[in-house]
């Protein structure tokens, strides 16, 4: 079985739930749920991560995927005993140490943009990754940030993981992330998050990068 909010959806399943107006695959789960009958099933436990997954897909409700029933689910899971204070916390606002210091170095030496500062896009080697002694999903989020500069309309991070770059795409407005992806870069996901990779070496992807960017006409000339 596979239940997937994602465009193009790969289909090797027996059942096969697709559906892209959802916010996350946790709101779809909730409604399989509930239309199955099994709403009083929902226990607290599961109200928690049912409510994270959507709200973790929608950034808290702050994106434009938000939609009356995402927050109608939200609500049904919070009167099912899910703390979103306690959830935004957690997703949030706890980083150690070393991942608060990497986003800072991320940003302060990484971060690039380009001319117009429409596009900004990070690139870390494996060896500066290897120095900040991250988790598994510490660097989640991080694309992110690049948002709160005015004018900003797509975000890139590339992160060397051992013989390939992992990366993701953001972007805002008609931008469309996913299709940039599956393009130039093996991936794809939503319209505005998307993901991709790179079998090139990091300078090799770059240039790539930058050559996609002015194919597709994203980088105004000024």
């Amino acid at each position: 079985m596979v239940i997937d909010h994602h465009q193009q959806p790969e289909d090797f399943a027996e059942l096969l739930f697709s559906n892209t107006a959802y916010c996350a695959t946790a709101e779809m789960v909730f409604d399989i749920i509930c239309d199955l009958g099994g709403e009083d099933l929902i226990d607290d436990k599961m109200a928690e991560c049912l409510y994270t997954g959507i709200a973790a897909d929608n950034g808290f409700f702050q994106f434009s995927n938000t939609t009356p029933n995402s927050l109608r689910a939200a609500a049904a899971l919070v009167e099912k005993g899910a703390k979103p204070e306690y959830i935004s916390e957690k997703v949030n606002n706890v980083f150690h140490v070393n991942r608060l210091r990497y986003y800072g170095y991320c940003l302060h030496k990484k971060m690039e943009l380009s001319k117009d500062r429409r596009i900004a896009y990070m690139f870390l080697s494996k060896e500066e990754i290897k120095e900040y002694k991250l988790n598994s999903g510490d660097s989640e989020g991080l694309v992110n940030y690049p948002f709160k500069i005015e004018g900003v309309v797509m975000s890139c991070y590339f992160s060397e993981e051992n013989e390939k770059i992992k990366i993701s795409f953001r972007s805002r407005g008609d931008i469309d992330v996913n299709e940039f992806a599956r393009k130039y870069f093996e991936g794809g996901g939503h319209k505005n998050a998307a993901g991709g990779k790179s079998l090139l070496g990091i300078e090799e992807t770059k240039k790539k990068f930058l050559k996609a960017l002015k194919s597709e006409k994203l980088i105004i000339e000024r």
